[in-house]
């Protein structure tokens, strides 16, 4: 069943307003800053920032936070709890495990895997052969 839309707003810490939509499959909380295809899934708890850009049929799970400036590619499927820091890019068809930690940079490459738990240095690169790293050290 869908969500209902609707517009949400919190104050940070530092005294800004922030908001987000409901994304209508999956009910997260969307940036009206980012740009999120139709047909991706976002689950609930997840969350898109300004600026951020996730592709056609790709999905957030449940508590994933996707920062401003990264990106999530077509198809590219990520577990719960998935945070993809600012600057970001996890490519089409990739697969993330849940409770992954990227740092700001970081480059999955098309259809790489990356297994739950792991924590990914900022500006290391996700080769397409599973969970191999390149760059800068995990």
């Amino acid at each position: 069943m869908p969500r209902r839309a609707g517009r949400i707003e919190f104050e940070t810490d530092e005294g800004t307003v922030v908001q987000y939509d409901r994304h209508a499959n999956g009910g997260g909380y969307v940036s009206p800053h980012a740009h999120v295809a139709d047909d991706a899934q976002v689950d609930p708890g997840a969350y898109v920032e300004a600026g951020a850009v996730v592709g056609p049929r790709a999905r957030l799970g449940t508590g994933s936070w996707v920062e401003r400036d990264a990106r999530v590619g077509a198809r590219a499927v990520l577990g719960r709890n998935v945070h993809v820091a600012a600057g970001t890019v996890v490519g089409d068809g990739a697969r993330v495990g849940s409770n992954v930690r990227f740092g700001a940079g970081v480059v999955v490459q098309e259809r790489a895997v990356v297994g739950a738990d792991e924590i990914v240095a900022a500006g290391s690169v996700v080769s397409g052969r599973r969970g191999h790293l390149r760059g800068a050290a995990a």
